[in-house]
């Protein structure tokens, strides 16, 4: 095992960190989720003209040592329906660690159509 310790000032840039290094800092006090108690808490909800779009709305998450904030509501377009079949899409947090992205996002998950989606 490991000892880390800091932040302390860097000399000759001796102390590098990292952001989650720096996030690393909140384990045991802040846990993943959505705050229920900020903004709308990313509550999805129909559009008005009943289209194939929903509305996320406001709100601050933290997830995978990385914050999410949201502070206007917007809308997201889902994939048609199927004629024949339900489905279940789900709206969710996406936290891209890759180097090319770095970014968080709230997208949509299509689910499979089915006689009986889960």
């Amino acid at each position: 095992m490991t000892v880390s310790s800091g932040f302390f000032n860097s000399i000759n840039h001796d102390r590098l960190y990292d952001a989650e290094q720096v996030s690393s800092i909140f384990d045991g006090i802040i846990e993943d989720g959505v705050y229920e108690s900020i903004g709308e808490a990313f509550m999805v909800s129909p559009y008005a003209d009943g289209n194939d779009t929903v509305i996320v709305g406001t709100g601050r998450a933290w997830f995978d040592h990385t914050w999410t904030l949201n502070d206007s509501q917007f809308s997201i377009t889902l994939d048609p329906p199927n004629t024949l079949l339900s489905r279940i899409d789900t709206i969710v947090i996406d936290v891209d660690h890759r180097d090319s992205v770095r970014k968080n996002s709230i997208i949509v998950v299509s689910g499979t159509p089915s006689d009986s989606p889960v």
